[in-house]
């Protein structure tokens, strides 16, 4: 859904739903390079990847995720989230995680 590879990048997805999707490193969102994916209210479910099946963070990217259920999403590593190689503080707040 997103590949965020451009330095400084920011995307918001508030108040989504990210269902069945899926990819080689982070089913729904890749960040890396100092980027940052922000979400409220959303819902991921179904979701899947190799690494991070629902984010995989890389290189001083982050995410930003709050209000938001996690259900039924899986990898082989990382079924949620995946973070390597960031001294960037990711931050999960009030999240609901179910069948991960």
């Amino acid at each position: 859904m997103f590949f965020l590879d451009v330095k400084d990048t920011v995307i918001r997805g508030d108040n989504s739903t990210f269902l069945n999707n899926s990819a080689l490193n982070g089913g729904v969102v890749y960040s890396y390079a100092n980027s940052v994916f922000g979400c409220k209210n959303c819902h991921f479910e179904g979701n899947s990847a190799d690494e991070g099946g629902v984010g995989y963070i890389n290189d001083e990217g982050y995410i930003e995720i709050s209000n938001s259920t996690f259900i039924d999403n899986h990898a082989n590593e990382g079924s949620v989230l995946l973070i390597i190689n960031s001294d960037s503080e990711s931050t999960l707040n009030l999240i609901n995680l179910k069948d991960n």
